[in-house]
């Protein structure tokens, strides 16, 4: 696509985003003595990619993408920290933590801070999501309906819904592309 002039070149940075296989920190800060991914992904990372990798540092040259869990981590950062990111790419994620009962960091009042639906019902940050589910994904589409009724203006979303597919990646995978022009037409950070 940058060859083709349709998107600007781009650092990809993935980051691994549980510290082990059998921690799913849904990349929130835990309490004293857990992991602090929020804050590592949000503001350790980015610092380190600027200094180190000569990328630009303005919001709207920052977009977080991710699957599932990732796309929960790429809306919920996005969101949360629209300063550092102005735009998210949601592929079949969804809106609220999905903590497995191993794993529960969050008091009640640390939870609603998490709560992407209330967020844009209340206070939508100025930010773009470009998202994708289907209604057969039982993880990704409850909370997107939820998500899509609270969004209101600062905040933008573009929302493809499919009636069918499940939640696997043969069904997000055709709709990249898409998702690519969507960031280099709406981020100027990704314009050709």
């Amino acid at each position: 696509m940058t060859a083709e002039h349709v998107l600007a070149p781009s650092v990809v940075v993935m980051p691994t985003i549980s510290p082990s296989a059998s921690l799913d920190t849904e990349c929130v800060n835990g309490g004293p003595g857990q992991p602090q991914t929020d804050t590592w992904l949000s503001h350790d990372l980015p610092a380190w990619a600027v200094q180190h990798l000569r990328v630009q540092s303005a919001r709207t040259s920052w977009a977080a993408v991710g699957y599932a869990l990732g796309a929960w981590c790429a809306a919920s950062l996005t969101m949360r920290h629209p300063d550092v990111f102005g735009g998210a790419v949601v592929l079949e994620g969804y809106f609220r933590p999905d903590f497995s009962p191993a794993y529960d960091p969050l008091s009640p009042a640390a939870l609603e801070g998490y709560d992407l639906i209330r967020l844009a019902r209340h206070r939508p940050p100025p930010v773009a999501i470009w998202l994708l589910t289907t209604r057969e994904d039982p993880l990704s589409h409850p909370t997107t309906t939820h998500f899509l009724a609270a969004a209101r203006s600062p905040l933008t979303v573009t929302a493809t819904v499919l009636a069918h597919g499940g939640h696997r990646v043969a069904v997000f995978s055709p709709y990249i592309p898409a998702a690519l022009r969507w960031l280099a037409q709406t981020l100027p950070g990704f314009h050709a």
